[in-house]
């Protein structure tokens, strides 16, 4: 074997010893990810945290490594890292709905605590719907969140186009309904409800007794 005959086969050793260590290192951080949402759903955001934090070190450009971590320290009642977290996901992957739906889930749940973390979930409601402006469900928990914050006008305008792009969609209609009972408009209301009886669930008992209480 002559000098370049050497250097070649010593290249491409170390080319595919370079592969076999950075899948290794890909596996190794995927398999923390996967100990840290077991730890994290079954009630350990303690441990869930600290083998994501070790995920996160090896792989720190996978958004879904930070949302996890986001949702550690959501359990673990840190509001601002968790948030810190979520932005840093959307960060690295700004168009992926996915993303923003999680960090909604995390800002409503933080929102228990403090209101004021309604307003990020709006915003982020807000941003997943300009990549996404047909889904229903983005578009009625937009509504379901100003209605939160007492803005009951804007709440109805929401879901009202999520029935409009969604007709079948009981949920959004039942919540348009009870919103015109809360303004007094008892036969708008009853338009909804008898919606959802003739269209598209004929047995829903919690309709039929709101539909009798109106009458």
């Amino acid at each position: 074997m002559n000098k370049n005959q050497k250097i070649l086969v010593t290249l491409t050793l170390a080319a595919v010893f370079y592969i076999l260590l950075s899948l290794g290192r890909y596996w190794y951080a995927d398999s923390l990810y996967a100990k840290a949402k077991s730890f994290n759903r079954n009630g350990d955001p303690q441990s869930g945290e600290e083998h994501i934090k070790k995920a996160i070190t090896i792989t720190p450009r996978e958004p879904v490594y930070h949302l996890e971590l986001a949702e550690s320290y959501t359990k673990l009642n840190k509001p601002e890292d968790a948030v810190n977290e979520s932005n840093k996901a959307i960060e690295l992957s700004p168009n992926n709905v996915n993303y923003k739906r999680v960090t909604f889930s995390i800002l409503i749940r933080l929102a228990q605590s403090d209101p004021k973390y309604l307003l990020s979930a709006i915003d982020i409601l807000k941003s997943a719907i300009n990549e996404a402006p047909t889904d229903a469900k983005l578009i009625y928990n937009l509504g379901l969140t100003y209605a939160r914050i007492g803005e009951f006008e804007m709440a109805m305008e929401e879901i009202e186009k999520a029935t409009l792009l969604k007709p079948n969609y009981k949920e959004a209609r039942l919540a348009l309904a009870y919103l015109w009972i809360d303004k007094k408009d008892n036969d708008k209301a009853k338009e909804q409800l008898e919606y959802i009886l003739n269209f598209i669930d004929s047995n829903d008992d919690l309709v039929k007794t709101t539909l009798k209480d109106l009458k």
